[in-house]
């Protein structure tokens, strides 16, 4: 009886103490980590700092322009015509649809060859299903 209630102290004890220990050293990284954080800060912080409300007209206005860099990303093909129809006219049209044209092929020989590569493997595995099937039956 004596015996158990020391084994069971001993096995607490070790179990607190080690709780301890991790919970030391979480305290130390995270201590660690936001003093570098405030170090950041600190060498960021310029002679003017600007009001929390001007960084969010800012930042507002940064995620507007990449939106607006992204949107001309996806209809390049459209605003290189606008531009260039002013010139050329009829030709600039027919460079897009031709643009078009070898995109959407591009997309199709993809589709062709990803076709032709499924039937291939099936193939390949029915080969290997017939020949081990021969070997064992």
């Amino acid at each position: 009886m004596l015996m158990l209630m020391l084994r069971a102290k001993v096995e607490f004890d070790v179990t607190a103490e080690v709780t301890a220990i991790t919970t030391a050293t979480t305290a130390a990284t995270v201590s660690d980590t936001s003093r570098k954080q405030r170090q950041r800060r600190k060498s960021s912080v310029c002679l003017s700092t600007p009001s929390s409300s001007e960084e969010k007209k800012r930042e507002q206005e940064n995620r507007q322009t990449s939106r607006e860099r992204r949107r001309e990303k996806k209809s390049n093909l459209a605003v290189e015509t606008e531009t260039e129809s002013l010139k050329d006219g009829v030709e600039v049209v027919v460079k897009r649809e031709e643009k078009m044209k070898s995109m959407k092929e591009k997309k199709s020989r993809r589709r062709d060859s990803r076709m032709l590569n499924k039937r291939a493997s099936r193939r390949r595995r029915r080969r290997r299903r017939r020949r081990s099937a021969s070997q064992t039956g």
